[in-house]
């Protein structure tokens, strides 16, 4: 044993995610905007991404995640077509 090693210590990765990290190109202006709004509906930008991506694949109970109110600057008119 290394003196100062916790024995197996080689064996586990500390902090390791329960998940794999995914990469995606998404512009920087709208990543920031995207955790913004995330933080308006007191979640964060993965759980909305993985709740959206289980909907998309109709997985079972998955529900569309819900968006914060339009602001006046977002473009947004609430209306679709």
């Amino acid at each position: 044993m290394i003196p100062g090693r916790t024995p197996h210590y080689r064996d586990r990765v500390p902090n390791q995610p329960r998940t794999p990290k995914q990469n995606m190109r998404i512009p920087t202006d709208r990543w920031k905007a995207f955790a913004n709004s995330a933080a308006k509906m007191a979640t964060d930008r993965t759980k909305i991404v993985n709740q959206f991506i289980a909907w998309y694949n109709r997985e079972p109970g998955a529900e569309l995640p819900h968006r914060p109110p339009a602001s006046p600057t977002s473009g947004d008119t609430g209306q679709s077509g």
